[in-house]
């Protein structure tokens, strides 16, 4: 339960997080907002952060582990997404 606790209020903060830099970079960009990406990115961030709390990994293990999962999860959020 722990687990999923910690992936959960991850899931959120970054999500939160995502969105409000999508949301503001669409004020520059018309089309900076898209949820697919956000979503993966999230889910990546949070994925990351649910592996820390499971196995309790360095903070520099942590890092290369938030950019691999934060990464991919990107480049599934685009691929969702499709063109445009």
């Amino acid at each position: 339960m722990r687990i999923l606790k910690a992936f959960v209020s991850a899931l959120v903060g970054a999500l939160a997080g995502v969105l409000f830099i999508m949301l503001i970079a669409s004020l520059f960009e018309p089309h900076a907002f898209k949820l697919w990406p956000a979503l993966g990115i999230a889910c990546g961030t949070a994925l990351a952060n649910t592996i820390r709390e499971w196995r309790q990994v360095s903070s520099e293990k942590f890092a290369w582990l938030v950019g691999c999962c934060v990464a991919l999860g990107g480049i599934i959020g685009t691929w969702f997404a499709g063109p445009g």
